[in-house]
């Protein structure tokens, strides 16, 4: 005979492939591990949030030791918006500081489109519209927690959050 029996019998079967050395894995444990790992993606996707947050820029007016602080809000970020939402802002210069912030709360928010007025210290590109948003201090706090001396005309900044949608629905619009 001039080939084995073994020989015959693999070429018959070799759509069964061949020989394996390492230990087989379960099939119960390959599939309990994908399942969990569906879960968690799937649980993170639902959970998960999208925001995207818009600086905005403002200036700060005192009379009669009330402080207002105003800020000019994109409309598509005003849509987040609300009257007594806080938010926290930096303020571009103050005497000898590198920074300082402060806790604001929301009073007003106007019915119609700010418009540009040559008194506003701040001056936006004329294609932006924005909302003037008025809201008052909540605290002033500083780097070694002292109180900041504030003056009228002084420009601030302030992240508001322009967009916030559940990260499922998000990846759903892409399809």
């Amino acid at each position: 005979m001039l080939f084995r029996q073994e020989a015959i019998d693999q070429s018959a079967n070799r759509l069964y492939g061949g020989e394996l050395i390492l230990p087989k894995i379960s099939f119960l444990a390959i599939g309990t591990f994908l399942a969990i790992w569906v879960i968690f993606l799937v649980s993170w996707l639902m959970t998960s949030h999208y925001s995207k947050r818009t600086l905005v820029s403002g200036w700060l007016e005192t009379t009669d030791e009330i402080v207002k602080i105003y800020l000019l809000v994109p409309v598509e970020a005003a849509a987040n918006v609300t009257e007594g939402q806080s938010f926290e802002i930096r303020y571009d210069a103050t005497l000898n500081q590198k920074y300082a912030s402060s806790r604001i709360r929301v009073i007003r928010i106007p019915d119609s489109i700010w418009v540009a007025s040559e008194s506003d210290p701040i001056h936006m590109d004329l294609n932006t519209q924005a909302y003037k948003i008025e809201a008052i201090l909540d605290d002033s706090v500083s780097p070694h927690n002292q109180i900041i001396p504030l003056k009228s005309g002084v420009t601030l900044q302030a992240d508001i959050l322009s967009r916030d949608k559940a990260l499922m629905a998000w990846l759903l619009e892409l399809i």
